[in-house]
């Protein structure tokens, strides 16, 4: 019997697939926390080496393993490319003993690298471990500010590797950029459909208003920005102030959405920034109409407040693409700029409207018209909730997600 167990114990292990993480990035990546937590509990076990410790909280909780490494500097001059080079061959003496390690003691068969240092230095060591090579790219990658020869590097190890884009746009750029077409798999964004709780704050009394008050009394357009990145919003602005000749009762509900910022000249800055837009909207004349909020944790109770959200980012990140999809399936249609990555979601006349950037006429006149068009406002927002119901369900990425693993 004892014998009979060992042997169930011992199939059960060589079965499991064991997956290390690598991530050298400043941000944290929720999508792939949750394609984590989706998938089979007894099917995986996972292993973090991370610089910045921003997923290593998440993994603690869940009893996952973690370790801080250090896998050079951050590659965005010169500087720091020749410091990158002139390191580099003693990464890959370094980091060979430890992917060998995870290899031999974790039976490692999958690894999965975020940033751009460690697709340069763990890819080819996990071709010689014969390990599968998984590199997640971000949404938000501006590759023409790659430094050519690390490019080179980039590109090289990219034929070793499968290359995970969650935007078709994204595949595209790749393949312009000389990357092989049968590496890059399209794994969109996915989000649980089911309603989340939201965090209580001292704006949640504004957030219950009776949906009357909003969608009677005002017609809100809301906005989620992130203080930290590049964005649209004075673009939006100004297309309020345009709306106000036609739209007496709009409303514009801006919300701050962005990572948690630990060191004091960070929140100092984003208080500057605050005070930049407020600024800004007693300037163009709009101060009264527009609302400034700050969430911590949920957008729910938001999103039942706005008529349309405008999407103002200038490149899409992870987060921002979570709203887009949220917003979506809580029936919202969406207006957002063309040629940056939305055009997966955001598809023209029937979950929303593509606009160029910084056409504020442009914008102004769109929201005129949803303003207007009440009946066209519900056929937008159904179609972009079913279409979230159909093909960005989390739990239909997680399956696909498991299938690439495998």
């Amino acid at each position: 019997m004892l014998e009979f167990v060992k042997r169930f114990v011992d199939l059960w292990i060589n079965n499991m697939k064991s997956v290390l993480i690598i991530d050298s990035l400043c941000e944290k990546n929720n999508f792939l926390l949750s394609l984590l937590a989706g998938l089979p509990e007894d099917a995986y076990s996972f292993y973090l080496l991370e610089q910045n410790s921003k997923l290593t909280k998440s993994f603690n909780k869940k009893g996952w393993q973690t370790s801080k490494i250090w896998l050079g500097p951050n590659i965005k001059n010169i500087i720091s490319q020749i410091l990158f080079i002139s390191v580099w061959p003693a990464f890959l003496i370094v980091y060979f003993f430890i992917i060998a390690f995870y290899k031999f003691s974790k039976k490692i068969n999958c690894l999965i690298c975020l940033g751009l240092n460690e697709k340069i230095i763990i890819t080819p060591l996990a071709n010689i471990f014969k390990i599968k090579a998984i590199w997640l790219e971000n949404p938000d990658t501006n590759y023409q500010l790659i430094p050519n020869i690390i490019f080179k590097f980039y590109k090289l190890f990219s034929k070793q590797a499968i290359i995970l884009s969650s935007l078709s746009y994204k595949k595209t750029q790749l393949k312009n950029l000389g990357l092989s077409e049968n590496n890059i798999i399209i794994l969109p964004q996915g989000i649980k459909v089911a309603s989340p709780k939201h965090q209580e704050n001292i704006f949640s009394d504004l957030a219950k208003l009776q949906p009357t008050n909003f969608s009677k009394k005002y017609f809100t357009v809301g906005a989620v920005i992130d203080l930290n990145k590049p964005n649209q919003i004075e673009n939006l602005f100004m297309a309020a102030k345009k709306c106000l000749t036609v739209i007496p009762n709009l409303q514009l509900m801006v919300v701050s959405e962005g990572q948690e910022v630990a060191s004091q000249a960070g929140q100092a800055c984003l208080r500057r920034q605050g005070k930049n837009l407020n600024w800004l909207t007693k300037k163009i004349g709009i101060n009264n109409i527009v609302w400034f909020v700050s969430e911590q944790a949920r957008l729910k109770k938001w999103l039942d407040s706005f008529d349309v959200l405008v999407t103002v980012c200038s490149a899409p990140a992870v987060s921002d693409l979570e709203i887009i999809l949220r917003a979506m399936a809580n029936k919202l249609p969406i207006i957002g700029p063309r040629n940056i990555g939305l055009e997966d979601l955001i598809l023209e006349n029937k979950t929303g409207y593509l606009l160029e950037a910084d056409n504020n006429e442009a914008l102004a006149q769109q929201i005129i018209t949803l303003f207007k068009n009440k009946r066209l406002r519900i056929n937008l927002g159904k179609t972009a909730h079913d279409l979230i119901d159909k093909d960005f369900r989390l739990e239909i990425i997680v399956k696909q997600f498991n299938k690439i693993l495998q």
